[in-house]
């Protein structure tokens, strides 16, 4: 398998132009699902990744979002008393490939492109709140809030699509 960070940022582009015209709606309500699967995904061929949050100035730091999670497991959702867990999913989600000094990889299937080139330089430490595993994203997304514009019976169609786009990975070219 080749995991040189070129060969990830091309295939990373395949993906997105993969999306072109298959999925709607992915950055408004959709991200976190994208997130989790690519994630997924990459391990799946040994590649680290993390799924990171944008977090805006009206919305909950990590920590209090991990105490909502844990209050949730430990509760259940009736009894969450540690904040109101629609804040759990309101940022918006990427994913950093941890691939040499790190790459930050926002799959957005309206402006792909650009996003993929300036996020896939740049650092972005400064503006990112923070990260959620496998078990907090699961939780995120089954008690969060987001916007519903993104249609989750999509999900079958981005599964199938991430995983032949990632299948490249595989190649040694």
């Amino acid at each position: 398998m080749n995991t040189n960070s070129t060969r990830i940022a091309s295939v990373v582009q395949q993906l997105q132009d993969n999306l072109k015209g298959n999925i709607r709606c992915i950055n408004a309500g959709g991200c976190g699902y994208f997130a989790l699967m690519v994630h997924k995904e990459l391990k799946s061929y040994g590649i680290d990744s993390k799924m990171m949050l944008f977090l805006g100035t009206w919305e909950p730091p990590m920590e209090e979002r991990y105490q909502m999670i844990d209050d949730i497991k430990n509760n259940g959702i009736e009894n969450c008393s540690s904040g109101d867990p629609r804040y759990l999913s309101f940022s918006h989600t990427f994913v950093r490939i941890e691939v040499g000094k790190g790459r930050y990889v926002d799959f957005d299937a309206k402006h792909m492109n650009q996003r993929l080139h300036k996020w896939w330089l740049n650092d972005m430490d400064d503006i990112i709140g923070g990260h959620y595993d496998e078990e907090h994203m699961k939780y995120a997304l089954k008690y969060g809030g987001w916007n519903y514009a993104y249609d989750t019976k999509q999900n079958t169609t981005l599964k199938r699509i991430i995983k032949q786009s990632l299948k490249a990975l595989n190649d040694e070219n």
